[in-house]
């Protein structure tokens, strides 16, 4: 198995997730609290006093719990990518500091300039996550004005990428 159709996997996978995770939140605020008091039915009711009546059956989904769970997906990797941003930031700053400083050396400089690696690291691929989750719903059909804010910070990051590249090759 290749490694982009592993990705591919993950990110259908974690799609199946969330809409299930929203359809599961739909069916729970949709359905009404049981009576406060004991409830028996003059007629059909069960053995255990239960009415045998069947639950009415769940509202299903329509065009807008798709489009729901696509923004809450993008919401979420939004926020990761914040999240690794202000991480990588944070690590740059305390490596930067410290090699001005000339303190502290040998292992433990080594162990911040390492940690300002992996926290870059990590960023690069919340970023690629996100610009990749962006292009699929737009792909699947989420209409333009949920994808607009999400769309920009992508386009803020390829912008970014392509500085950052120009930078190194000059």
């Amino acid at each position: 198995m290749n490694i982009r159709a592993g990705k591919d996997d993950a990110l259908n996978s974690l799609h199946r997730l969330r809409t299930l995770c929203v359809l599961l939140a739909t069916l729970a605020a949709a359905t009404p609290a049981p009576a406060a008091g004991p409830e028996t039915p003059s007629n059909g009711s069960g053995a255990s006093g239960q009415p045998s009546v069947a639950p009415p059956a769940a509202p299903r989904p329509g065009p807008g719990d798709e489009t729901e769970s696509w923004q809450a997906l993008l919401q979420d990797a939004e926020l990761r990518v914040k999240e690794a941003q202000r991480n990588a930031a944070t690590a740059r700053h305390s490596y930067n500091k410290a090699r001005s400083r000339r303190y502290p050396r040998g292992k433990d400089l080594q162990a911040i300039r390492l940690r300002s690696e992996s926290s870059e690291a990590k960023r690069h691929e919340a970023e690629r996550k996100f610009s990749q989750l962006v292009e699929l719903a737009r792909r699947g059909g989420v209409p333009a004005g949920v994808l607009t804010p999400f769309m920009d910070l992508a386009d803020e990051i390829r912008q970014q990428r392509a500085e950052s590249d120009t930078r190194a090759t000059h």
